[in-house]
C-alpha cells in the first residue's frame, strides 16, 4: 500500500523524464542511423567506437565535478576559502587535458577517415586539413 502511494504521488514530477529518455535514445541512435544511410556501416563502426572513447572525457569530468561539488558547498561560506583558485585550477586543467585529446583525436584513426570519402571532407573541414 505504501509502495503504491508513493508511486502515484511520484509520478507527476516523473513525467517529463519519460519524454526526456525516449528522445535520449532516439538521439543517441539517430546519428548513427543518418551515417549508415548516407555512408555505410564501416563508417558507423568507426564513428562508434570514436564516441565511445570521446565519452571518457565527460566521464571523467562527471566524476571530477561530482567530488568537488560538496567541497564547494561545504566551504563557500566561510572567509578563508581557496574556491575560486581551486575552481580555476580545475577547470583549466582539465580544458587543457581535452584541448590536447581533441589534438590528438585525428591522429587516432586518420587512417581509417581518410578511406572514407565523406568523413574525409567532414575532417578537412573541421581541422583545415588538405
Amino acid at each position: 500500500m505504501a509502495v503504491k502511494s508513493s508511486a502515484i504521488r511520484s509520478a507527476p514530477p516523473a513525467a517529463p523524464l519519460i519524454g526526456y529518455a525516449f528522445a535520449a535514445q532516439i538521439l543517441s541512435v539517430s546519428d548513427r542511423m543518418m551515417i549508415s544511410k548516407m555512408v555505410g556501416n564501416d563508417a558507423v563502426g568507426i564513428y562508434s567506437t570514436l564516441y565511445t572513447v570521446s565519452s571518457i572525457s565527460l566521464l571523467v569530468w562527471t566524476a571530477i565535478n561530482s567530488s568537488f561539488i560538496p567541497y564547494l558547498y561545504q566551504n563557500i561560506e566561510k572567509k578563508d576559502n581557496r574556491i575560486k583558485e581551486l575552481s580555476l585550477a580545475l577547470m583549466g586543467s582539465y580544458a587543457i587535458i581535452a584541448v590536447m585529446l581533441t589534438f590528438l583525436a585525428p591522429s587516432i584513426s586518420i587512417s581509417n577517415i581518410t578511406s572514407i570519402p565523406l568523413l574525409s571532407n567532414l575532417l578537412i573541414l573541421c581541422l583545415g586539413v588538405p
